[in-house]
């Protein structure tokens, strides 16, 4: 099938969303316009090609090409609200979508999700199994690195943010140490120090500006 294409009205409002993916709808190009809206060329992740306005797919009232409700594909049976679901599409969407809040720390910043695991609920469930427990997200072992078989596995917030502080290290008086460390021997809670860091703070006055009631 070969897609027509019309050009990009010459607004400054206008929002060109080439390239977004909103759940399993890539947008390929600016289809038509008609009642007033514009209306883009999507591909579902099935293959199937659809149109539809950049407001149903900002709003989510247009996930898919429909194969979501239908057993074939996107139909994850018990899955489909479970915390597996819950951490694959979370995960995805901060490496895909701009408007998601952490973006700028995942896509923005290079991080990745592999393609089996971007196109396919049940690739991502077949490599990480479930969860040990509702408690338990998606942790990257190399926190560089893209959600992928090997650098991945399930994890508390407890562990997840243990993990984050060990990965982090800073240089104070010529010694490197993790902010783990750091925060143990300035007596200061880890995520208070982690966020005067990653603020940019000097880190001397990191290190040394008492934390409230002690944290």
């Amino acid at each position: 099938m070969e897609l027509a294409f019309i050009s990009h009205p010459k607004d400054p409002r206008f929002r060109d969303i080439t390239g977004h993916q909103f759940e399993h709808l890539t947008v390929l190009g600016l289809a038509d316009k008609r009642g007033g809206r514009f209306r883009w060329h999507c591909r579902c992740s099935c293959g199937t090609l659809v149109t539809a306005t950049a407001k149903n797919l900002q709003n989510g009232h247009r996930k898919s090409c429909g194969c979501s409700r239908k057993k074939h594909g996107h139909c994850h049976g018990p899955y489909e609200r479970s915390p597996e679901y819950t951490s694959w599409q979370n995960s995805k969407q901060r490496c895909i979508n701009p408007n998601t809040p952490y973006y700028a720390r995942y896509g923005g910043r290079g991080i990745r999700m592999c393609d089996r695991w971007l196109n396919s609920f049940e690739a991502f469930l077949a490599d990480m199994g479930p969860t040990p427990s509702p408690r338990h997200q998606i942790d990257r072992i190399d926190t560089d690195g893209n959600y992928e078989p090997g650098n991945c596995c399930w994890a508390t917030n407890m562990e997840n943010s243990a993990h984050t502080s060990r990965s982090v290290l800073v240089t104070y008086e010529g010694e490197t140490c993790c902010l783990s460390e750091w925060a143990r021997r300035f007596n200061l809670n880890v995520k208070t120090l982690e966020y005067r860091i990653r603020a940019g703070w000097p880190v001397e006055k990191a290190m040394t500006t008492p934390g409230r009631s002690g944290t």
